[in-house]
Order: structure tokens, then sequence, then C-alpha cells
């Protein structure tokens, strides 16, 4: 981040933070990606997140250690996730694209979906940078899929970090 900071990009408070660390960055980003985090959807990131650093510092061995420091050693870093209806998708890829990615794709949709069938997309906002995992190229049981198939759209959460 100090590099980004010296190129002239708003990391708002990290590099000044002496407990931020790229380890912590990784850590929330693993934690959020974990499908028992995302499955309470986008509303409850934050919390569960909070959740995983209040243990840490309490000592749990079984969190990432870099949590354990002030504020979870995010030096600022705050959770910025989204719930991506069916209805929000089709309505930002329009009627034609969305048939195509549901035909290709069918309605599985793999492990990024919330209870309430949502799309859940997340990251951290670290001054006007965010930072996200990137989707599979495939979904469960297919992960290639992507790569070799030549005319296949991408799943539907790929549209969806796109979307939000």
């Amino acid at each position: 981040m100090f590099r980004l900071y010296k190129e002239g990009y708003d990391v708002g408070d990290y590099v000044i933070d002496q407990n931020s660390n790229g380890e912590s960055l990784v850590a929330a980003l693993a934690i959020m990606s974990q499908d028992t985090v995302i499955t309470r959807g986008a509303g409850q990131m934050q919390d569960k997140l909070n959740e995983k650093i209040n243990r840490a510092q309490s000592g749990d061995l079984t969190i990432a250690r870099s949590l354990a420091k002030p504020l979870g050693g995010l030096g600022g870093a705050e959770v910025r996730a989204y719930d991506v209806s069916n209805d929000q998708l089709e309505n930002s890829l329009g009627r034609y694209m969305f048939k195509k990615v549901d035909k290709s794709w069918g309605k599985e949709r793999g492990p990024s979906i919330s209870a309430q069938g949502n799309s859940v997309v997340s990251g951290l906002q670290i001054g006007n940078i965010w930072i996200t995992v990137q989707p599979l190229l495939g979904l469960e049981g297919d992960p290639m899929r992507m790569l070799f198939e030549r005319d296949l759209t991408p799943h539907h959460q790929c549209k969806s970090k796109y979307r939000a």
C-alpha cells in the first residue's frame, strides 16, 4: 500500500497505521470468502469479520494472528459487501444476456450465494481502492470451464462482481 500511496493513490489512513499489514488484508478476505460467512449475506459480513477479529485478539489460535493487532491490523480498511439479486443482475445485464448466462451455467450458482439466493459480492475498501477476491473461472465440479469453452459467457458470480 505504501507504494500506491507514494504514487498518489488514496489509501485512506492505511499507511499511517503502524499495525496495518497485508497479511491482515488477506486473512480478512479469506474470512469473507468462507461459505458460512457468505451464506449469511452481505449485511452480516462486517459482523462476522469483527467476530473473528475479536476471537483473534482473545488468543484464539485458529484465527490468523495478524488479525489480533489493534483494529485487526486492517489499517482502516472497511468491508464493502453487496447482495445482488437475480432481478438486479437481469436489469444490469439485460434480458438477453441474463438468459444466455442462465443457459450456459444453469441455476447452479456455486459458493457465493447467500441463504436468500443472492450473489454476495464483498471486498475491502481502502481509500478509493477496493480489494476483492476474483471469482473462479468455473464452478464447483467444473473449475476450468471458462478456459476451454470458446462461446461461454462468464458465470453469475463474475457478472455480479462487475454489477456491484
